[in-house]
């Protein structure tokens, strides 16, 4: 599982690190109708992947 966390962070971290600046601005309408930049989405993503994570985390201890 640690493994697996690690390195799913360090692919999104490199994916981020080179993602082309004029893109920051491009919108996805997500599944509420809700429009959300590229920026956006990368400014959320540490909140975002912890709930996921404690969500697995959860299920793994049950």
């Amino acid at each position: 599982m640690q493994a697996l966390l690690k390195a799913t962070t360090k692919h999104v971290a490199h994916v981020i690190k080179n993602v082309d600046k004029t893109k920051l601005q491009n919108k996805w309408i997500s599944a509420l109708n809700e429009r959300i930049s590229l920026e956006a989405m990368i400014v959320d993503f540490p909140r975002h992947f912890k709930l996921h994570r404690d969500e697995i985390v959860a299920l793994l201890r049950s």
